[in-house]
């Protein structure tokens, strides 16, 4: 198993990691989700797992990682996708709020930047976005769904 992250985060995993007693069996690959290498120690994967990341990018570049991402898993094998929402809190105020999600990229309001730190710009998703997005990359959407706080959720496998 891989947990790959940026170098800000190794502590913290590495800490997970050992207190697990896991450290013979995850290696830690530092970098962000816009570097992944095309092929990574360990791939083809079973799972893979994205929590944040593709926000910070445009839709087209989040599109194109999300095709190397499903080239790096087995046949069969599943995405994990949790992205932030464009009908959470983070929408209110967002500029680009009424674009099209393939000119969605702008940042947040000066209140929910201070609140959540989130500085740069960001793309925000309806739950149709992203399935749109999964689809455009080339996998097959199992399931998608909005929680309670308005982020996007998906699970999409490599077919």
């Amino acid at each position: 198993m891989v947990a790959a992250d940026l170098a800000s985060w190794q502590h913290e995993i590495d800490g997970r990691i050992l207190a697990n007693g896991q450290q013979d069996h995850i290696a830690y690959l530092e970098g962000s989700i816009s570097d992944f290498p095309e092929s990574p120690p360990g791939d083809p994967f079973d799972i893979i797992v994205i929590r944040r990341g593709l926000c910070s990018m445009p839709y087209e570049q989040a599109r194109q990682v999300v095709r190397q991402l499903l080239l790096n898993l087995k046949i069969g094998g599943r995405l994990y996708l949790s992205i932030l929402g464009l009908h959470s809190e983070l929408g209110d105020g967002y500029a680009d709020a009424e674009a099209p999600v393939e000119q969605r990229f702008a940042t947040l309001s000066p209140a929910l930047i201070k609140k959540y730190d989130i500085t740069g710009q960001v793309c925000l998703y309806s739950e149709r976005n992203l399935f749109m997005l999964l689809l455009n990359a080339g996998a097959s959407v199992l399931r998608t769904m909005t929680t309670t706080h308005g982020n996007v959720k998906a699970v999409a496998v490599r077919v």
